[in-house]
């Protein structure tokens, strides 16, 4: 699996992403958003866009991150009915990080942590969002 963070993330991650790694159709990116004073991850599909949002993350629950990842994508399909392979193969170790390779796609994570920022404030808090 490829992971492509953010420079936001990769220094949450404490990581230098490798460059010049073909984008693949089954790639993910990841963000570190902030709401209420929290860190947030927010992962996107690079060929579907499918969002994921992980409220309130710590640097050490990304740590290793390989299971973290395939967790939180597995119970993301899962809540949506689908198969742990619907959106590629997980693989089973660590991911490797490449730099990010779509402008559009960070350009549609940015406006999903917009709407995930206002639907946070209209309830009130994001525990209850």
């Amino acid at each position: 699996m490829i992971l492509r963070p953010t420079a936001k993330a990769a220094n949450l991650l404490r990581v230098k992403p490798a460059v010049g790694v073909q984008p693949d159709r089954d790639d993910w990116y990841l963000n570190i958003i902030w709401i209420d004073r929290r860190k947030n991850a927010l992962l996107a599909h690079a060929e579907t866009a499918f969002p994921i949002f992980v409220p309130d993350i710590r640097a050490a629950d990304l740590r290793p991150l390989g299971p973290w990842l395939r967790a939180a994508i597995t119970a993301s399909l899962a809540d949506e009915h689908l198969r742990r392979t619907a959106l590629g193969n997980l693989g089973v170790g660590e991911p490797l990080i490449a730099k990010t390779a779509s402008r559009q796609l960070l350009g549609f994570m940015n406006e999903t942590a917009l709407r995930a920022q206002w639907q946070i404030d209209g309830v009130g808090e994001i525990g209850r969002a």
